[in-house]
Formats: structure tokens, C-alpha cells, sequence
């Protein structure tokens, strides 16, 4: 790949420079105890409100990291629209994982009992979904995909020369 040049790389360092300024800071590690989690999965009616209301909230808060961003309206970054519908995979001892697709004409959810099969590969922990500080789980997500397209880490230190950024390993 040919290093970057001029504009370019000016635009680079300053998309950089907007991605880290939206972040909300706070708790990386803002989980929801396993416990509370235990305690919500014996009420599923409560439980499926927090999570649907989760969902949501995710999604309002990746629409305005986009629209921050200038990704709003771009093809591969548009976030989903419809009703979230939510699936709930519980094992005995370990934390759910839930699952999320968006597209219905209204939000459901659905329990799984996991009983020998493997976790499913695009499930979440419900304990994570639950996050406290939910605006820094869904930037650091929002990060983490961004930091996959430009091969790059956004907090390298390889940033000194933007133009050479997408030709640098990590």
C-alpha cells in the first residue's frame, strides 16, 4: 500500500482526532454484576424490558457517535432500522449471552436454554449489555471497528506520521 499524502493524511489525523474526542470516559469495566444479572433472570418480564430498553439505548447513543463522526449516511456504517429482536441464551453457572438483530415491526424477545452447544459467535454478555456506562461500551465498540478498517490502533503512537498509518502493522 503506498503511503498516504498531502490531504490525505490531514484528513486522517483529523478523523482521528474526532474519534478519540467523543469519548465519554468513565468505567471500561461498568458491567452489571453477575449477581444482579442472576437476580434479573428471574423475573423475565423486567429482564426483557432492560433489555429491549438496552438495545435502544445502544443504538441511540452509535447513531449519535456516527452522526459525530459524518459515518451516519455512509453505506456500511447506516445503523439498522426497525424493532430490536432479542435473544437471550442462558447457561447454568455463566454469565447469558444475548443475541440482537434489528428489523422487526416490533421488539421481542426470546430464552434459550444452551444445553451442550457452543455460544453464539455474535452474542454479547447480558451483563455487558447491561453496562452502567453504556455510552463507553458502545464507543469502545464503535472503536474497535473503526480501528479494524484502518488497520491501525487509534491510540499508537505510529499516528506522528498519519500518511504511514494504514501501511503499519499494529
Amino acid at each position: 500500500m503506498e503511503p498516504m499524502t498531502g490531504l490525505s493524511a490531514q484528513a486522517l489525523s483529523r478523523f482521528r482526532n474526532q474519534v478519540l474526542a467523543l469519548d465519554p470516559g468513565g468505567d471500561r469495566w461498568s458491567d452489571r454484576p453477575q449477581r444482579e444479572v442472576r437476580e434479573y433472570l428471574k423475573n423475565r418480564s423486567e429482564l426483557e424490558a432492560l433489555v429491549i430498553d438496552a438495545a435502544k439505548r445502544r443504538r441511540s447513543i452509535r447513531v449519535h457517535f456516527l452522526d459525530e463522526l459524518g459515518l451516519l449516511n455512509v453505506a456500511g456504517w447506516r445503523p439498522e432500522d426497525g424493532e430490536p429482536a432479542v435473544t437471550v441464551w442462558s447457561a447454568r453457572r455463566e454469565d447469558p449471552r444475548v443475541e440482537i438483530s434489528w428489523g422487526g415491526d416490533s421488539p421481542t424477545v426470546s430464552h434459550r436454554e444452551l444445553t451442550g452447544e457452543s455460544w453464539p459467535l455474535n452474542g454479547v454478555p447480558l451483563s455487558r449489555l447491561l453496562a452502567k456506562n453504556a455510552a463507553r461500551a458502545v464507543y469502545d465498540d464503535l472503536r474497535r471497528e473503526i480501528e479494524a478498517e484502518l488497520g491501525c490502533r487509534l491510540g499508537s503512537q505510529s499516528w506522528g506520521r498519519p500518511e504511514l498509518v494504514p501501511a503499519w502493522a499494529w
